[in-house]
This record gives C-alpha cells, sequence and structure tokens, in this order.
C-alpha cells in the first residue's frame, strides 16, 4: 500500500488566525515538562492534559487504541520469533516508494508536503514486513482457491488504465524539435532530459512522470501518452 499525503489546507490556517486577531485572543501554548497539567491558555483561561486527552479519546480514541494493541502484538510475536527486518529490505521497499512516485526527489517532496517524515514511512514499512513475515508460513493458498476469490471480488480489483511517462519540458517547439530529432537518431531520452528539461522536479532522473491514469494530465500529453 501506498502512502498518500494530505496537503494543509492554508486557508483553513489563515481563517483561525484572522479570527484570533478579529476576536482579540491572546492563545499561549504551554511548554513544559511532562507533568504540567496545563496544555494551552486562552486569555489566561487554561486548557488542561485532561481535557485534552478526553476530547482525543472521544474522537478516536477506540480506534487509535485498536491500532496500537495491534502494533504491540506484531512487536512481540515478531520478537518472540526472533524475526529482524534487514536495512536491505527496508531500502528494497523504498525504491518501490521512490519509482511509485517518479524517483526519489519527487518523493522527498511530497513528503515535505506532507505531515510525515521519513522515520513515520520507515516504520510502516518494518511494521508490514514483519506481518508478512508472521503470517508467510502459516498461509497456505492453492490456485483454485485464488481464482474463486478473484471471481468472486473482481470490481475489488478493478484499476483505471495507467501508463508509465516521461517527458521533457522545453520551453519552444523549435528546441521541441530539436530534442526529437536526437531522439530519432537514436540518442538517449533519459540523458537528453538531464541535459534539456526545464522541469527540476524530473530531470535529473531522465524525466519520469511516474504512472498517471486518465484525466490527470493535459488532454494533448494524455493523448499522446495513450496512443
Amino acid at each position: 500500500m501506498k502512502w498518500k499525503f494530505p496537503k494543509i489546507k492554508r486557508s483553513v490556517v489563515a481563517c483561525f488566525i484572522i479570527l484570533c486577531i478579529l476576536s482579540g485572543l491572546v492563545i499561549s501554548l504551554v511548554k513544559g515538562n511532562s507533568n504540567s497539567q496545563v496544555v494551552a491558555s486562552v486569555n489566561g483561561d487554561n486548557i488542561t492534559k485532561e481535557e485534552l486527552y478526553n476530547l482525543l479519546v472521544q474522537q478516536s480514541g477506540q480506534q487509535g487504541l485498536n491500532a496500537l494493541i495491534s502494533q504491540k502484538i506484531i512487536e512481540l510475536e515478531a520478537k518472540k520469533q526472533k524475526i529482524v527486518i534487514s536495512d536491505q529490505e527496508i531500502q528494497k521497499e523504498m525504491e518501490e516508494y521512490y519509482n511509485y512516485y517518479g524517483g526519489k526527489e519527487a518523493f522527498t517532496q511530497a513528503l515535505e508536503m506532507s505531515i510525515y517524515s521519513l522515520d513515520d514511512v520507515k516504520k510502516d514499512l518494518i511494521m508490514n514486513l514483519r506481518i508478512e513475515k508472521l503470517l508467510k508460513p502459516r498461509i497456505s493458498i492453492t490456485e483454485e482457491e485464488s481464482k474463486t476469490y478473484f471471481e468472486e471480488n473482481k470490481e475489488a480489483f478493478t484499476q483505471e488504465e495507467q501508463v508509465k511517462t516521461s517527458h521533457i519540458l522545453v520551453k519552444t517547439k523549435q528546441e521541441a524539435d530539436k530534442i526529437r530529432e536526437k531522439l530519432m537518431n537514436g540518442e538517449d531520452f533519459a540523458k537528453l532530459a538531464k541535459e534539456f528539461s526545464i522541469d527540476t522536479m524530473t530531470k535529473n532522473n531522465g524525466g519520469n512522470l511516474g504512472y498517471v491514469s486518465s484525466g490527470q494530465m493535459a488532454k494533448e500529453f494524455e493523448k499522446a501518452a495513450f496512443a
């Protein structure tokens, strides 16, 4: 399962700031030791750690608790069975992420725009690898069972057509024609992308855009890509 990084809506943050200014509220976050009972203060009226805790529990407490319990069970069972996840295995999974996003640079940029860190991604990878190693020896599925499951759940496997694309972005048609001529003469696409493309996000990755679906790109680009 690939990560999807949610973007923060700046308009929401801006509205919150404007509201605070108009109402004249003075809001401060309390930085102290872990034993502090006050986490924030609004015009001198404190918000306690207990109030924050109760709100979090009310909103998603059971779901969060279930997730923590599941993680702990997996960790303990993996430790019991002496399951170790190597750096090589993690790197292999990371390479799949890079390919999915169209290169390491594109992945890093997507990560920077999200609320997640690289450590978060790696922790998730390690957990998935542990689950795989725990379950694989215990599960035996025949080919007939696989076919039956597929036939009964075809809709779940339906995926929109995708195509893997790369591009070389230039400013003028004249430049594009020159590069096209070089390609027709057998020059390497990735090398030309690094040399001529003005798309700084993809040029060093040979112009790789990863897999795209219909409706994601400009109509002219899409028509050529799916032709």
